[in-house]
């Protein structure tokens, strides 16, 4: 995938690039299941209301499916392209 001219400037604006549903909804789930898990196993679970923000370094790497986000071919296809 290459990112349009678009996303690009988007990416070259904000810093992040911005891909809407580039994983389907099963992996979005698994992502999002990934990332609580990390909050709650490595940052003790705080602020259960969400009332501020935790911030906790390399949530990726706390578990071993969203490690391999890092390797998903679609991530892997947009590496590279906003450079």
């Amino acid at each position: 995938m290459i990112p349009s001219q678009g996303q690009v400037n988007f990416f070259n604006t904000f810093g992040y690039l911005l891909i809407r549903q580039l994983f389907s909804p099963d992996e979005t789930e698994k992502i999002i299941e990934g990332f609580e898990w990390s909050i709650q196993n490595w940052c003790g679970g705080r602020d259960p209301d969400r009332a501020s923000r935790i911030m906790f370094p390399g949530p990726i790497e706390h578990h071993p499916e969203m490690s391999a986000i890092l390797d998903h071919p679609l991530i892997l296809g947009l590496i590279g392209g906003v450079g």
